[in-house]
């Protein structure tokens, strides 16, 4: 790179002046960000929303194993019974 390439594009930039902030600019900012509004869970509440969450959770795995179950078992009562047709004529 070449320096005076650089030097001419940062010219332009000799020309931006400081800005003076007004005054207590940095105190309204602070107001305002303690003035925003805040939803606060309650300690009852976010435990009464873990406590559903598990529950709901807990109960759909116990349907998803209970119908697991009821699968296998209705083969194996069917298998029992002779109830499954096969080939096999001789045992």
């Amino acid at each position: 790179m070449k320096t005076e390439e650089n030097i001419d594009f940062l010219k332009p930039l000799e020309h931006i002046n400081k800005v003076d902030a007004p005054e207590f600019l940095f105190t309204r900012i602070q107001q305002r960000i303690a003035n925003v509004y805040t939803s606060k869970f309650t300690p009852r509440a976010a435990w009464s929303m873990g406590i559903a969450f598990v529950l709901i959770l807990s109960i759909n795995i116990g349907i998803v194993l209970k119908n697991t179950k009821q699968k296998n078992t209705k083969t194996n009562i069917a298998e029992t019974m002779n109830l499954v047709p096969t080939n096999n004529l001789y045992r």
